[in-house]
């Protein structure tokens, strides 16, 4: 299913702060949009197909927060648990970074703290071994729910869900961040991947 997320037919393309917060307030309506799909719905395709079974407004805000602000992979976000998240005095992210095959952390910023805060007041279940962005549908519908998004926010050149990583990278680019800071935070395990970042500058 992760090959539905990187196209190589298109160039990584970083998105706007205005336009992922054109995104977020899309979100707003997709509660709305799904409860009028559940009055619709007869069954058709399975259980699987639920409108019951897609994720809510609350759980895309802090799932995109993840990708965007913290530049985690779409795999790494969904195995995300509990345990894995600390809020202390400096909170971060523990990923384990398949690629690289080692443990590592990512700072929260102050946005993704609250944002992270808000959404786990809102589970049920917070154990430390329960998932973070815990959903009952296929990953596909998950994937197209993003596409479904960018439509309500009337973005016509929709954007792939790996240019939220790619943001991420870009912003602390233009932030002033030095390349061996950004290849550690965006955790590459290639020096050569993070120079990609900073083509045509000097």
């Amino acid at each position: 299913e992760f090959k539905l997320l990187k196209t190589p037919d298109r160039e990584p393309r970083a998105i706007p702060s205005d336009v992922f917060e054109k995104i977020l307030a899309a979100v707003s309506k997709l509660d709305d949009r799904i409860a009028k799909q559940k009055s619709k719905w007869n069954g058709q395709g399975g259980a699987d197909c639920s409108p019951d079974k897609k994720p809510c407004a609350d759980w895309w805000v802090a799932f995109l927060s993840v990708a965007y602000l913290a530049g985690l992979r779409w795999e790494e976000i969904l195995n995300l648990k509990w345990s894995h998240l600390r809020f202390t005095a400096k909170p971060e992210i523990g990923v384990w970074n398949q690629k690289a095959g080692r443990y590592e952390t990512v700072p929260m910023s102050s946005t993704l703290f609250a944002r992270l805060k808000a959404w786990m007041g809102l589970c049920a279940n917070v154990a430390d071994n329960a998932v973070v962005f815990a959903h009952a549908c296929h990953v596909r519908s998950v994937n197209q729910e993003w596409k479904q998004l960018q439509a309500l926010a009337k973005i016509a050149d929709a954007y792939r869900f790996h240019d939220l990583r790619v943001s991420f990278c870009t912003n602390l680019v233009a932030a002033g961040v030095q390349a061996p800071v950004l290849m550690k935070l965006a955790r590459h395990r290639s020096i050569a991947t993070t120079m990609q970042f900073y083509r045509g500058k000097t």
